[in-house]
């Protein structure tokens, strides 16, 4: 398999492993990989060190270019199987009392119940970003204080509350004055290294 693979312009890894049991010896088959970059499409990792299957979120997140980040309903918190039950349950109970409501005040009952359905979860998400809008981030981008002291003095200027941080020299504000931080900063709008 190694020479058909050879003459097909693919390269073999040599083998990692032998296993010597007493008169047999166990080589595992080389795995192929590219000849120049090697590297397979979408991984950091070289194909010698992985096998050829779908990539895990660890390798995803090591590959160059854009970074992915994952979508998610709330900024706050993270739904797991029984807070998800949980919402579905609530959302469908909204559903039900406005189907009521809808057919005690001579309406179409599915109109109320379509009304209703997303009220919970519009209720959690205007909660959630109060929330968020409301609390505090950290920003770091140089290991000189004097610098983030200079930044902390700017913003002091200019009626943002912030913190600085001397062992690790950094920045604490509100969410709420993140425009004007990255405007200080000279960042691009919109566009936050801060999450």
């Amino acid at each position: 398999m190694g020479r058909d693979l050879h003459r097909a312009g693919v390269a073999t890894a040599a083998p990692s492993l032998t296993i010597n049991l007493g008169a047999q010896q166990i080589v595992p088959m080389a795995r192929p990989f590219c000849i120049g970059s090697g590297a397979v499409i979408g991984s950091a990792l070289p194909t010698s060190t992985r096998d050829a299957g779908p990539m895990t979120w660890s390798e995803a997140e090591l590959t160059p270019g854009r970074t992915r980040r994952r979508w998610h309903l709330f900024q706050n918190a993270r739904l797991n199987w029984v807070g998800s039950t949980a919402l579905t349950v609530a959302s469908l109970g909204s559903a039900a009392l406005g189907f009521l409501i809808a057919a005690q005040a001579g309406w179409t009952p599915w109109i109320g119940a379509v009304f209703g359905l997303p009220l919970v979860t519009l209720a959690l998400l205007l909660l959630d970003r109060r929330r968020t809008w409301l609390g505090s981030v950290g920003f770091g981008w140089t290991d000189e204080f004097a610098e983030v002291e200079a930044v902390a003095e700017e913003l002091g200027r200019r009626g943002v509350e912030v913190s600085v941080h001397e062992a690790f020299p950094s920045l604490t504000f509100r969410r709420r004055d993140q425009r004007v931080v990255a405007e200080v900063l000279g960042l691009p709008p919109g566009r936050y290294p801060w999450k």
